[in-house]
């Protein structure tokens, strides 16, 4: 369920977790305030000191999600910006360093659109496209006999294979990035802390029901803004700080505008 929480829109992300954190206040200030297991708490609340303990295990696991997202974050950035790279020199190899019929190009063509429209566009990169796996084989097949078809110097082929390759291993990062989303142990363990900690919060003010309502409130409108920032960036490759296809469109369009 929560793995699907990371492909919704922004605005959803943000309602959810807002809503979901004060859901979590409202329950703990019923089990503190209402429940009988809480009665001698009511009578003796905890020293403030007992709230650091769960908040602070909170913070840290905060603190160890959101690292982990922005790191998905800037790796995603880093493999979008090979997979151009490597598509670029591509192109710069086949159509200005050493002009090839149509067919050199077709196939980076057939593996950008597969890759823009299909993986990038409808999937959110989740699935791999099996066009743009053909286009990749066929990228690989026209390289190895571009010497002998089209009279490519050594060099320059040996740098086709390898701007490829990188084509390649940029494609595995952006498609294992997006396969690997939204480690459900993770945040499971990040919703009880909050819970936790809400808890210990009403257990403090346990004999100021007014004073605990607005603490409560605070914090849980805090842990809800962390948790829709953090689940924003947790998915790349969707929502509000996304990583796009443009640069890789833009390439699309250069191989359009040299087959003119």
């Amino acid at each position: 369920m929560l793995h699907a929480w990371f492909y919704s829109e922004a605005e959803v992300i943000v309602a959810s977790s807002f809503a979901a954190a004060l859901l979590l206040a409202a329950l703990a200030y019923l089990l503190v305030f209402h429940a009988p297991l809480f009665a001698p708490v009511r009578q003796k609340p905890t020293v403030a000191p007992f709230l650091s303990a769960t908040t602070s295990l909170f913070a840290l696991f905060l603190a160890f999600n959101a690292g982990h997202a922005w790191l998905n974050d800037t790796a995603a950035q880093r493999a979008a910006a090979a997979e151009r790279g490597a598509a670029e020199r591509i192109l710069h190899i086949l159509v200005r360093f050493h002009p090839v019929p149509e067919s050199g190009v077709a196939p980076l063509r057939d593996y950008l659109k597969a890759v823009v429209e299909h993986e990038w566009g409808r999937g959110a990169n989740t699935d791999a496209s099996p066009p743009a796996q053909k286009a990749l084989r066929e990228l690989e097949a026209m390289a190895w006999d571009a010497r002998a078809q089209h009279g490519m110097e050594p060099g320059l082929a040996d740098a086709l294979i390898r701007a490829i390759d990188a084509l390649e291993q940029a494609r595995a990062t952006r498609l294992g990035l997006a396969a690997n989303i939204g480690d459900e142990g993770r945040w499971m363990v990040l919703i009880l802390l909050a819970f936790g900690s809400l808890l210990g919060m009403a257990m403090a003010h346990a004999d100021r029901p007014a004073t605990a309502r607005l603490a409560m409130a605070v914090f849980a409108l805090a842990i809800a803004s962390a948790a829709a920032v953090t689940a924003a960036y947790e998915s790349p490759y969707t929502g509000l700080f996304s990583v796009d296809a443009d640069d890789l469109a833009a390439v699309l369009r250069e191989i359009g505008s040299a087959g003119r």
